[in-house]
């Protein structure tokens, strides 16, 4: 329905009657009332999706880098180790002279210690422990010592009968009593060794 919010004329001033479309007076008509406008609805906005930041690749990229360092690390302390190693053997072998290939490394032991050695062991082993031996007189050639077994002591002689260089053959005996054993002994690379043993009557 038109209404007019004027209380008068505009044209005659007379009054005008509420919600007349015409003046009464002079008939003008009369302007209708203007509608308010619709108040606009507006819709509440959609939440927003949640932003997700890109994924940093710095984190990754330092991980990445520090491993690199850490096996480069590695591999340059074994090429540090491997050269040290190889120099303590190049060092090694210079320390030790050339020799011929002829040349023969020989116990140093002559023939008689040899013999000497293996008879106090025997003895030792078949008297059970009961063997005492003094301080040896040696020579390359001869050895005595003072033996004591079973309360009794003598006087032992190992000697060099013979000694070609290859062969050589020693005599065991108490020096009172005459050789009781006589060893065979062979020159091999390492040195003399026992190649026969043969009893005395003595």
């Amino acid at each position: 329905m038109s209404t007019n919010p004027a209380s008068f004329c505009t044209n005659c001033g007379a009054a005008l009657t509420p919600n007349a479309a015409f003046c009464e007076q002079c008939g003008q008509p009369l302007a209708p009332a203007v509608a308010a406008p619709p108040v606009p609805v507006v819709a509440a906005p959609a939440a927003a999706a949640p932003v997700v930041p890109p994924r940093s690749k710095s984190g990754c990229g330092s991980c990445f880098f520090f491993v690199v360092l850490f096996v480069l690390g590695i591999i340059a302390a074994g090429v540090v180790y491997r050269e040290q190693i190889m120099s303590a053997i190049a060092t090694l072998k210079k320390s030790i002279p050339d020799s011929p290939a002829s040349t023969v490394v020989a116990n140093p032991a002559p023939p008689v210690e040899v013999a000497y050695i293996h008879f106090l062991d025997e003895a030792h082993r078949r008297l059970g422990g009961q063997l005492q031996v003094g301080s040896p007189v040696q020579t390359s050639k001869r050895i005595e010592v003072s033996v004591t077994t079973k309360g009794k002591t003598e006087r032992l002689v190992v000697i060099e009968k013979s000694n070609d260089g290859r062969n050589a053959t020693i005599l065991v005996g108490p020096k009172d009593a005459g050789a009781v054993r006589s060893y065979g002994l062979e020159r091999a690379p390492d040195g003399w060794t026992i190649k026969s043993i043969q009893d005395l009557d003595g």
